[in-house]
């Protein structure tokens, strides 16, 4: 995780202040920076997609928590486009509701195809979920897939996560301004 906030297009990213203000909107509080990380996709040829979060799953990392997710390749449909059960964050069978991987048959078993969503889009692309709900990334048949997850949650009760030293940053005058100002939501960066 360190080496992610020494790439100053990343920070950018972690700080900010619009991604900040959906997450605040969405848990209803001064959000917790709570992870960030990078998750490179390549195909596996039917081998690890339970591992690989290619398999539909809800997380459970905190009480309440909004993922940020950024595509830094093009993504369609053929390199692990993030899918997605409209509505499935709120409510969910009794069958489906302990944790573990679920085949796209069960998933739809349960749910409209139109609930079912396939994002694909461009490097940059920004798709904002509360991933309490059903999702994966599809599994890959050619080409990579890289993406970025930044992670907000209303409390930092559940997972520990190791926090960020900020001493290997040269610049970090505006990073410091930031935790100074919304101290709660980067309380996980040290500096010196």
């Amino acid at each position: 995780m360190q080496q992610i906030f020494e790439n100053p297009d990343l920070l950018n990213l972690i700080i900010d202040q619009s991604l900040l203000a959906v997450a605040q909107e969405y848990l209803n509080c001064s959000p917790v920076l709570d992870l960030v990380a990078l998750w490179w996709s390549a195909p596996f040829h039917g081998k690890g997609t339970s591992l690989a979060a290619q398999e539909y799953h809800h997380d459970m990392d905190r009480i309440k928590f909004l993922k940020v997710f950024i595509y830094l390749t093009n993504v369609n449909s053929e390199n692990g486009p993030h899918c997605y059960v409209k509505g499935s964050h709120i409510r969910k069978p009794k069958e489906l509701v302990f944790d573990g991987r679920k085949s796209d048959a069960t998933i739809g078993l349960h749910y409209l195809e139109s609930e079912i969503h396939e994002l694909c889009g461009p490097r940059g692309t920004i798709i904002i979920a509360d991933t309490r709900g059903f999702h994966k990334g599809k599994t890959l048949t050619s080409g990579n897939r890289l993406l970025f997850q930044i992670e907000f949650s209303n409390s930092l009760f559940g997972a520990n996560y190791p926090k960020v030293r900020m001493d290997k940053i040269s610049d970090v005058s505006q990073l410091r301004q930031l935790v100074d100002k919304y101290h709660r939501t980067y309380s996980q960066i040290l500096f010196n």
